[in-house]
């Protein structure tokens, strides 16, 4: 080969295979369609390497996916000499469509030679039929539920807004009691921790040693304290207090002093509604408690004659979103057993509301109540938030499941045994209204788990209440107090009670 005047240099066909790296191919020889370029005058080799390289035997090419850094160096002045190609995207066919033309011919060749008029026939009328039946079960149930609609009216029987300076006694009664009642609290109800003032009457709490009478300590001596005729409770044991001498006990009195009021003897219910607008109090253990009672206890003592609690809640500060503390209300029915609180079952038909900001003692609520023949509903603010709600339907003696005999051996009585209503009973008799703020319990209410809480539910009622005094120091500075005392109390701004009726009898005035 004589001295080269020019070299042709074929451009680089790529493949694209996939994601890796083109394999470059040269195949040696030009053809007439491949680009011809000449290399500049400092590019071009010199005559002696092209003498040697006619000599000797050329070396077989060896490209890699990946060349190395050396073999980039060399031939970068190659490199700038190809043209570059565009990357050509690969072509994915269009999805071939299965769906039968019709137009070819008969959509279902399979059914050649058969006839399917029969069969479409037999579908459509049978869509048809389909069709028809739920109609006509749906106007069923909307025809039923419309006729078992309750046609009743709700007549006011007290409307209570406390914009006075005190209570009207023609329909409020200050229970004053020492016994714990039904949740065994620690509480002394007297008549000097409620009062009517701007607009709200108000239940405040305060210590037993700080705000006892000279009344006060003339029913007391070191082992007794009886209430006389100042207790307003049909239960001699909620009047008076007795140290256990025989175990030299002394006389351990209810710690807090609070305020119960009610409609007993005044104003009742038997079925009807109640709506109540209040702002619950502030401090740990402290439980503002609104509640309907049986008026005459027809069938027995607690629990026997039934309890629905309309509002019950802790006045421990929430720190966590899943507390059940201020920011938990608790409503539900009570039943079982006459003198029998061990098996009450409220657990069986109780409800939980919770909320998650303005907790229950930051803002007024209102708590309202329906109560019919058909059922009991509790709701909060409105009608559509319900909080509970229970069916009347099934005996309660049945849902119960009570046993036969008590753990001493005395056989459990169905104290609703001989009730007219026996799916209703107890709770087909008058109710009066009950509002109190307690303190404490042994009832189970307050949990054994929950922090800092200085009794236990196993102990005593002196002895929780011993150990609830002795974690003053703990629990009291939760309690608001100088210019912020009314937070520690029950707020209640406004009470109304119906009486429900049936439709078309006209309501006595007020």
């Amino acid at each position: 080969m004589g001295p080269m005047q020019a070299v042709q240099v074929r451009s680089r066909s790529y493949q694209q295979q996939g994601s890796s790296s083109s394999q470059d191919t040269f195949d040696g020889t030009a053809k007439p369609d491949d680009e011809i370029k000449e290399l500049p005058a400092d590019d071009r080799p010199s005559a002696s390497w092209a003498e040697q390289a006619s000599t000797a035997q050329a070396p077989a090419l060896t490209y890699h996916a990946t060349p190395s850094a050396s073999t980039l160096s060399s031939a970068s002045g190659i490199f700038e000499c190809y043209a570059a190609e565009p990357v050509r995207k690969r072509f994915k066919a269009p999805f071939q469509s299965h769906i039968l033309d019709r137009e070819v011919g008969n959509p279902k060749p399979w059914m050649n030679g058969r006839t399917t008029v029969k069969r479409d026939k037999r579908s459509y009328f049978t869509t048809l039929f389909g069709i028809f039946v739920g109609l006509a079960l749906g106007i069923f149930v909307i025809v039923k539920d419309a006729l078992h609609v309750d046609h009743y009216n709700y007549c006011p029987v007290l409307d209570d807004e406390f914009n006075g300076d005190s209570l009207d006694y023609s329909k409020w009664r200050v229970e004053q009691r020492l016994g714990g009642g039904e949740s065994n609290d620690f509480t002394w109800y007297t008549g000097h921790n409620s009062y009517v003032a701007d607009g709200n009457l108000w239940i405040v709490p305060t210590l037993t040693n700080e705000t006892m009478l000279p009344i006060d300590y003339a029913a007391m001596n070191s082992t007794f304290i009886q209430l006389g005729n100042v207790c307003d409770s049909i239960h001699q044991s909620d009047c008076q207090i007795a140290a256990d001498t025989e175990q030299n006990q002394t006389l351990v009195l209810p710690p807090v002093q609070s305020a119960m009021i009610s409609t007993r003897d005044k104003v009742d219910l038997q079925y009807g509604r109640v709506v109540v607008r209040a702002k619950m109090p502030t401090g740990d253990w402290l439980r503002p408690q609104i509640a309907l009672v049986s008026q005459g206890e027809e069938y027995g003592r607690y629990p026997a004659s039934g309890m629905m609690t309309v509002f019950e809640s802790r006045g421990n500060i929430a720190q966590h979103r899943l507390d059940q503390l201020n920011n938990e209300m608790i409503s539900g029915l009570h039943w079982g057993p006459e003198d029998a609180p061990a098996y009450d079952r409220f657990y069986l038909t109780q409800g939980l509301y919770k909320v998650y900001r303005k907790f229950f003692n930051e803002k007024y609520y209102e708590f309202g109540m329906d109560w019919t023949p058909r059922s009991v509903t509790i709701w909060v603010n409105s009608r559509v938030r319900i909080s509970f709600r229970y069916g009347f339907g099934r005996k309660f003696w049945d849902l119960g499941k009570f046993g036969y005999s008590y753990a001493n051996g005395t056989i459990i009585g169905n104290p609703w045994q001989s009730a007219e209503n026996q799916h209703i009973a107890p709770f087909d008799k008058p109710f009066y209204l009950r509002i109190s703020l307690q303190a404490g319990g042994t009832d189970g209410y307050w949990m054994d788990s929950l922090p800092n809480k200085p009794w236990r539910n196993s102990d005593s009622r002196p002895q929780a209440m011993q150990r609830f005094l002795d974690y003053l120091s703990v629990w009291m500075p939760t309690w608001p107090s100088g210019d912020k005392i009314r937070d520690r109390g029950l707020a209640i701004d406004s009470i109304k009670l119906y009486q429900l009726v049936p439709r078309g009898q006209e309501c006595s005035p007020l």
